[in-house]
């Protein structure tokens, strides 16, 4: 799924994601809840799968 799609599945704009993905943009829990829910995880869920990429680094 690209980012464009992703952020109309969300209801936010490609470079808003794209600021997030890069470090760029701190998303607040409401956003982080939203892009969490459009992944079909919790936000526990997606934290979690944040961890585990860190540590395979």
């Amino acid at each position: 799924m690209s980012q464009v799609e992703f952020g109309e599945k969300c209801g936010f704009y490609q470079t808003y994601l794209s600021r997030i993905e890069n470090g760029n943009a701190n998303p607040t829990l409401n956003a982080i809840e939203v892009i969490a829910n459009a992944l079909g995880l919790t936000v526990f869920e997606l934290f979690d799968k944040v961890k585990e990429t860190q540590r395979q680094e």
